[in-house]
């Protein structure tokens, strides 16, 4: 492929004269402005054919195209130069790996999460909200169990599980019972025979 040159001082000889006259009738200075040299770039274009077109096209995708436009296309048009449909396609959500949460959470300078913690621990904080009320935060005391309900409660539970315990213990006696009953029954079986 050969090079040629491009005399382009015809072209920036009419766009000076353009500014100046604009900035004569206007009473304004003239605004200097560099632009690519799309003459190069669209000669380029229709010098280039077949396979190194395609190969050209492949590696910069379709922007000889775009400069045979004069004005910016519309989307319609753009999608159509891209060779994408737009509506196909759902938006832009990052893929990669997120951030964990104590990552974040060390950056946004937000103490850690307490797991686990103690009712005590709880309740003082609880307390510390009902003393100070704030508009987004409406606690009432009232909702929380007291102490001697909490006690009431895992006596309750301490029971059942004991109760669950003697009936599973019952079922095994019972099950073992039969199983030797039924071996004895077995051996005097075989000896009577």
């Amino acid at each position: 492929m050969s090079c040629t040159k491009i005399d382009t001082t015809g072209i920036l000889n009419t766009r000076q004269k353009r500014e100046k006259h604009y900035s004569r009738t206007k009473g304004t200075s003239p605004i200097k402005v560099k632009t690519p040299e799309l003459q190069s770039l669209r000669r380029f274009g229709i010098v280039l054919k077949g396979s190194w077109r395609r190969s050209f096209e492949r590696k910069h995708g379709k922007i000889l195209d775009l400069m045979e436009i004069k004005l910016a296309p519309t989307l319609e048009e753009y999608k159509l130069i891209m060779g994408q449909l737009l509506t196909e396609y759902p938006p832009y959500l990052y893929q990669g790996h997120y951030p964990f949460y104590n990552m974040v959470a060390n950056l946004l300078k937000v103490p850690k999460p307490k797991f686990g913690t103690k009712k005590s621990w709880l309740l003082n904080k609880l307390q510390i909200l009902v003393e100070a009320p704030s508009p987004t935060c409406q606690i009432s005391v009232s909702n929380i169990p007291s102490n001697e309900d909490l006690e009431e409660l895992k006596e309750a539970l301490l029971k059942s599980k004991q109760e669950k315990r003697g009936l599973k213990r019952r079922l095994e006696e019972a099950y073992w019972e039969q199983k030797f009953a039924l071996e004895e029954a077995d051996q005097k079986g075989k000896s009577s025979k």
